[in-house]
């Protein structure tokens, strides 16, 4: 959505004037046009990478790089419109911006944690986003006003498609955060089941099925998963506080340790299980969740609950 209201304002600055440039031929026009268009994807791509990633030096020196390489690309563009570009001059700032970041970022050893699988942390929507969706969502029809008023119709059509499709992306995003309300309430439902059930377990066998009816409830239907507790797994960061929280941990790296069910599965979840005074034949120190990575990836929380419960339940029993 933040890209789209950022196209607007390339098409009418950028990329128009080029498409309608009687000067130019078509290969010229084609090359003209897709130079600003891959500004706009990278554009998509630092927002991503801030929203999603954790802000290690590494993600913040690729920001600060694609952010020259914007600011230089743009004044390049329009000294191209009006004829005053010159090499060497203070536009070349900003590539060498790029150059020199990119090549921090590369070198950083924080670079590593770009690939580290990680779970998804809910991220509350502070005024600061809603605002900056507002104004995004805004730019297409403020374009139309004022093309409007200059009398200037000849980029209406793609504003208003740019407009619309603003507009589908926030349907999109709004039917997605429905579907996630949904979740979260039958993932609630399921783990207040689960605690119900293990109140009542007398055995280490029924508190592993209390968490494997859990957890298949906890997914979406008909989703393939594998659930097993499993010994001598390390904590991610032993001597951190993520010691006791659940992690994403790539399947190759633990497959001595996994069952067989869990190995056909590319990346794992897995949740340590903090039992103070373990019953006698106690399964492990871990819950591992196998599944794919898309749900992997928001099970999180509610596998951190489930194994406090079995544990809970398995210092009762013993």
């Amino acid at each position: 959505m933040l890209t789209s209201g950022a196209g607007v304002i390339y098409w009418i600055f950028l990329i128009g004037p080029k498409v309608h440039s009687p000067d130019l031929t078509a290969i010229q026009k084609i090359i003209s046009v897709a130079y600003p268009l891959t500004d706009v994807l990278l554009l998509a791509l630092v927002a991503r990478l801030l929203v999603a990633a954790r802000r290690t030096p590494a993600v913040l020196l690729l920001a600060v790089g694609i952010a020259g390489l914007l600011q230089a690309d743009v004044l390049y563009g329009i000294s191209q419109l009006s004829a005053s570009w010159i090499v060497g001059g203070p536009i070349d700032i900003g590539w060498i911006v790029l150059y020199a970041a990119v090549g921090a970022a590369a070198l950083h050893p924080s670079m590593v944690h770009l690939t580290s699988p990680r779970t998804e942390r809910p991220a509350p929507t502070g005024r600061a986003r809603l605002f900056l969706l507002a104004l995004s969502s805004l730019v297409a029809p403020a374009a139309l006003i004022v093309e409007a008023a200059r009398g200037n119709l000849r980029d209406v059509v793609i504003i208003a498609a740019l407009a619309a499709g603003v507009f589908l992306l926030v349907m999109l995003r709004l039917n997605e955060m429905l579907a996630d309300n949904r979740r979260s309430l039958d993932r609630e439902r399921a783990l207040r089941q689960a605690g119900d059930a293990m109140v009542s377990a007398t055995d280490i066998t029924g508190v592993r099925a209390a968490v494997s009816a859990a957890a298949e409830r906890m997914l979406p239907v008909g989703t393939p998963f594998a659930l097993e507790f499993v010994d001598g797994i390390a904590p991610l960061d032993p001597a951190g506080p993520s010691a006791s929280n659940a992690g994403l941990r790539y399947t190759d790296a633990l497959v001595s340790r996994l069952p067989n069910a869990l190995r056909r599965y590319d990346l794992v979840l897995v949740a340590p299980l903090p039992i103070r005074e373990p019953a006698d034949g106690a399964p492990a120190n871990s819950v591992v969740l196998g599944a794919p990575e898309a749900v992997l990836s928001t099970m999180g929380p509610p596998l951190e609950v489930l194994t406090g419960q079995a544990a809970l339940a398995l210092e009762r029993i013993g």
